[in-house]
């Protein structure tokens, strides 16, 4: 559990392997990908905030990942 700007919310960090069958176009089958998702619930509505780089992209991503998951305000 994590607080995001005084609600709570769930965090989940993980990689994974694109298939040769994918809906998303930016996807390159074989290609490893590193997501973290954060899910946020108010009373009114739930969210779900995702980032999506390149493994090898990560590390060089994730401040801005924490600033643009960071600038997500609730009900804004």
């Amino acid at each position: 559990m994590v607080n995001h700007k005084g609600v709570k919310a769930v965090e989940w960090e993980f990689t994974w392997i694109a298939g040769q069958d994918n809906d998303a176009p930016w996807v390159r089958p074989g290609a490893r990908y590193h997501e973290i998702r954060r899910a946020v619930a108010t009373d009114e509505a739930a969210y779900v905030l995702s980032w999506t780089v390149a493994e090898e992209q990560w590390l060089r991503n994730r401040a801005l990942m924490r600033q643009v998951i960071g600038s997500f305000t609730v009900g804004a």
